[in-house]
């Protein structure tokens, strides 16, 4: 199946996660472990909602699955 960027609801806004962002959820992730805390961490500094990195995240991760069953 080829991933098309789903909108959910009508109306919801689209956030824009750059590289860096990425990196910066990435590496918290792998130092700290991807816990709520974590997430919540990552938020503040990224001026995200928790929820939003934590989302980002199992995105990431799926992306390196996929990258990595080539």
């Amino acid at each position: 199946s080829h991933m098309k960027n789903v909108i959910k609801k009508k109306g919801e806004i689209i956030i824009l996660w750059t590289r860096n962002d990425d990196r910066v959820i990435l590496l918290e992730c792998q130092k700290r472990g991807p816990s709520s805390k974590t997430f919540a961490y990552l938020a503040a500094k990224l001026d995200k909602n928790p929820n939003q990195v934590s989302e980002r995240f199992q995105q990431l991760m799926k992306l390196f699955e996929k990258s990595k069953c080539r």
